[in-house]
């Protein structure tokens, strides 16, 4: 008897030390949970049970058949139908049913549950949050009935408790995580607002002494024409094209500030990446091999395809030069539907999963924060800009999307 108490308290002592930082979601606790408790009570079948958002019923969330060492859900028990055993859950500390198919709380499970399952024996324990009933775990024996002695019923008591207790761990370690996750996004936000403004206003005062540089060029050419020197005609060719990339760049700085008109229609992304194909295929040279795919019955999106091409053009000449000694660009298109939290607060629908996978090394750290932040680049001067992300950026998140 010693040994037997000494067993259940070292299993609640085991469950009282798991990391739920660690654990990937509520199912993990549960099952862990499961496969403690009926190892250390030898019982065949044990489950957790939630109360759904109705509060109508209770589902099962994970139940564990231990001779099989499985696990199962999504029973469902309805309040209507079992009222004697749900009446039980609320008066009761736990259900102790030697006999379940007599019991007078468990015996309106009989048809439909416990004969189906060969249950003969059950020791519930209700859980709680803020005083109230919020599910249920379930300690279910198979075979011939089964008397349950005090340390066992007081097992199941705290066993609730601490499920209960591990599940409020995991939401409270859930919500801090979601909030530094909101606080850093506001963070990147507000600093990639506050680099927007600083570059738009330098675009346009850049734009503003290029026009005019411009301006002289073409009048300059004119004159020059006439006299039919042909070596300053070439040199001024020069600074034209200087001033054109100038331009080139204003541009992408405005796109990256989000102050570039648009008048986003409807686009077929299919159609889209099969008219672009080409040009990426020209981008990525001989050296790295392109494929694409799609899914089927992609919803339409609003879009401008000459930007839309800008971004692939950019993402596919990272793609190239990061993968100096060859590889493959794969670029994928499929439905995502998403939660109102999932992407930068974007609102709740559906969206185009725009993929872009390369085998490249990767970005270190120190990079990849401040990835869109303009003229953040790893390649050597005169080799880019720093502005081919920053202007996806611009393009994406104008359009309505998230990158």
């Amino acid at each position: 008897m010693i040994h037997h108490s000494r067993r259940l308290t070292d299993a609640l002592l085991k469950l009282a030390r798991l990391r739920v930082s660690e654990l990937p979601d509520e199912l993990e606790i549960f099952r862990l949970i499961n496969e403690a408790t009926a190892e250390s009570l030898d019982v065949e079948r044990v489950g957790v049970w939630l109360h759904t958002k109705e509060k109508q019923a209770i589902e099962c969330a994970d139940i564990y058949t231990h001779s099989k060492d499985i696990h199962s859900k999504g029973i469902r028990l309805d309040f209507d139908t079992y009222p004697s055993y749900f009446t039980a859950l609320e008066k009761e500390r736990t259900i102790v049913a030697a006999d379940a198919l007599k019991h007078h709380a468990t015996a309106c499970l009989a048809d439909n549950y416990l004969l189906p399952n060969r249950i003969s024996s059950m020791l519930d324990a209700p859980i709680y949050h803020d005083g109230e009933v919020v599910g249920v775990i379930c300690c279910e024996h198979v075979g011939e009935p089964r008397e349950w002695d005090q340390h066992e019923q007081n097992f199941s008591g705290s066993l609730a408790a601490c499920t209960a207790w591990l599940l409020e761990q995991f939401k409270h370690d859930r919500a801090e995580t979601e909030l530094k996750r909101h606080q850093e996004a506001l963070e990147r936000a507000s600093r990639l607002e506050a680099m927007g403004r600083l570059a738009a206003g330098c675009a346009h005062d850049f734009n503003n002494i290029l026009v005019t540089v411009s301006g002289y060029a073409d009048l300059m050419e004119l004159e020059l024409k006439a006299t039919g020197n042909t070596q300053l005609i070439n040199d001024l060719k020069q600074l034209q094209a200087a001033a054109a990339g100038g331009r080139s760049i204003t541009q992408q700085l405005l796109s990256f500030a989000r102050q570039e008109p648009t008048d986003p229609q409807p686009m077929d992304m299919v159609q889209f990446m099969a008219g672009i194909a080409s040009q990426i295929m020209s981008v990525a040279g001989n050296h790295m091999r392109f494929t694409w795919e799609a899914a089927l019955e992609l919803p339409l999106v609003m879009g401008v395809p000459q930007q839309l091409s800008q971004v692939a053009i950019n993402l596919a000449s990272n793609s190239r030069d990061a993968m100096v000694s060859g590889g493959e660009l794969c670029v994928s298109l499929e439905k995502v539907e998403l939660t109102a939290s999932e992407h930068h607060g974007l609102k709740a629908g559906s969206y185009v999963l725009w993929r872009f996978k390369d085998d490249g090394p990767g970005l270190p750290q120190v990079i990849f924060d401040h990835l869109f932040e303009p003229f953040v680049t790893t390649k050597p001067p005169g080799v880019g800009t720093g502005l081919g992300l920053a202007t996806s950026y611009g393009i994406i998140t104008r359009l309505g999307g998230d990158i």
